[in-house]
């Protein structure tokens, strides 16, 4: 499996979560663009804002979008256990570099907000690029080992994601 995309309703969710990442997005700074490192090599990201683990997955919310992962992920395989979260908020002429999550066993992506002329999630299949549009509510698990970037986001809007890394018994 390269990539896998199923959407969790919304409802199922509750006004807890949308509450907590809003304000997330409304308190925490941007991040300068800058250049990191992937095991690709250099990779530069441009404006975006992220919170990392403990802080959010305490937040009210939370625990319903994790159980409902945790169902989706349990079909592929055991042993799952969140180690990283994150929301990342892409604003307008953001973009991600190539780059991998190799520590991990896989990864879960959950777009809570998806504007027109949003950024496209693009991994790397037979030496080339694939392209998939997101939508609102989409959950992507893919492989750690997954070479994968992000296209320009090209809204006034950001579009924002919520990130897990997970360990579990057999990599997919």
């Amino acid at each position: 499996m390269s990539v896998y995309v199923n959407h969790i309703d919304s409802a199922m969710l509750g006004a807890d979560l949308f509450n907590s990442i809003d304000e997330l997005i409304r308190t925490i700074p941007y991040v300068k663009p800058g250049y990191g490192k992937s095991p690709a090599g250099p990779t530069k990201s441009t404006v975006f804002s992220e919170v990392k683990t403990p802080q959010i997955r305490a937040m009210p919310g939370f625990d319903l979008l994790e159980q409902e992962i945790y169902k989706q992920v349990s079909t592929m395989t055991t042993g799952i256990e969140f180690k990283t979260c994150w929301v990342n908020a892409m604003y307008k002429g953001a973009f991600v570099g190539p780059h991998k999550h190799d520590k991990y066993g896989g990864v879960a992506i959950y777009y809570y907000k998806v504007p027109d002329n949003s950024a496209k999630f693009q991994y790397e299949m037979n030496d080339t690029f694939e392209e998939l549009e997101v939508t609102e509510g989409m959950l992507m698990i893919h492989s750690p080992t997954l070479m994968h970037k992000v296209s320009i986001h090209d809204n006034e809007e950001p579009r924002i994601c919520v990130v897990y890394n997970f360990t579990c018994d057999q990599m997919f």
